[in-house]
């Protein structure tokens, strides 16, 4: 319908599924390669290697299903009890746009002061600009690690807008930018949150199912916190009594 609306119907031909020589046999007789994408809500959209194998015939090798499937839902509901478990160190489940899945309740208490909860994602600390910097002490560091996940995420899964769009705006803030991006930046750097009177300084590392078959689980992570100093630690666990 809408190749006739735009008068071009009689000059495309409906091929449906072929067999992969005869893709392959197409494309080489072809003389444009034309790719139409469309970005998704959540910022995902196709990688150009996995888009070119498909259009070659080649089937994807790994599903994406939802969290909620029963086949995916033990994983993520191990992920989550690694998290339980975790307490009283802040830990969250994450999705590939930093959404936050689930949260232990040393996390709650921490974001709590940023005014995320569970569903938001943690880029929504990038707008408006400068709160991040209310909550964050160090935040010109912090800011050019971010700045260099997020582009090496982007860049891992074949692009994510919603990545790349708050990796712009990190890379307009002169806060981050003076610092430079170019060299080489700690192996671990402590966030100092500071709220409501109290200073909090964490490190992070992140799990993820290594090897999964399905792109729902490898897009999963969980960020585990952990005090960077004494008094991170006695203030974690006074909050936990």
């Amino acid at each position: 319908a809408d190749a006739e609306a735009a008068g071009v119907a009689d000059r495309i031909t409906w091929k449906g599924a072929c067999d992969q020589p005869e893709v392959i046999a197409a494309m080489r007789a072809a003389d444009l390669f034309v790719l139409p994408s469309r970005i998704a809500a959540d910022g995902d959209r196709d990688g150009l290697p996995n888009v070119l194998m498909e259009a070659a015939g080649f089937a994807p090798m790994h599903r994406a299903s939802g969290l909620d499937d029963a086949h995916v839902r033990p994983m993520r509901e191990a992920m989550e009890r690694v998290l339980e478990r975790h307490a009283p160190w802040p830990g969250l489940l994450l999705d590939r746009t930093w959404h936050i899945l689930r949260m232990n309740r040393p996390a709650q208490q921490l974001f709590a002061m940023a005014g995320l909860a569970e569903g938001e994602s943690l880029l929504g600390l990038l707008d408006p600009p400068g709160r991040a910097v209310e909550l964050i002490e160090n935040w010109p560091e912090v800011g050019r690690h971010t700045l260099a996940r997020l582009r090496a995420e982007s860049r891992a899964a074949g692009g994510i807008d919603a990545l790349d769009r708050a990796a712009a705006k990190l890379a307009a803030d002169p806060a981050v930018a003076d610092g430079g991006t170019e060299r080489a930046l700690a192996p671990v750097l402590a966030t100092i949150y500071r709220a409501s009177g109290m200073r909090l300084a964490l490190w992070s590392t992140y799990m993820q199912i290594g090897g999964a078959e399905d792109l729902a689980l490898t897009d999963l992570k969980a960020e585990l916190m952990f005090p960077a100093d004494a008094e991170a630690e006695a203030l974690l666990e006074a909050l936990a009594r």
